[in-house]
């Protein structure tokens, strides 16, 4: 884990690591219909979420659906969301 790691981003289907989150925004609060849009601050990508970044722009750019899961400081996990692809 890296230093200021307080999520971590991982995988539905896997469970692989596909980022240390030090920061994420927007996470408690909604848009007009319900839906959220977070955005992960300072995050050391892992390789399956570098491999997505490789096609930006493309039709092979999704990452998927994944986990957000939160971490207190002594890296034990305290809770979770589902992220939608």
């Amino acid at each position: 884990m890296t230093s200021g790691t307080k999520y971590l981003l991982t995988s539905d289907d896997t469970g692989d690591v596909r980022a240390h989150v030090q920061e994420a925004v927007g996470l408690l609060s909604s848009d007009g219909d319900g839906e959220r849009r977070v955005r992960l601050l300072g995050c050391a990508l892992q390789a399956g979420l570098l491999t997505c970044l490789d096609h930006i722009g493309g039709t092979r750019a999704r990452a998927g659906n994944a986990d957000l899961t939160l971490l207190a400081p002594s890296g034990a996990e305290i809770g979770g969301y589902f992220v939608a692809d």
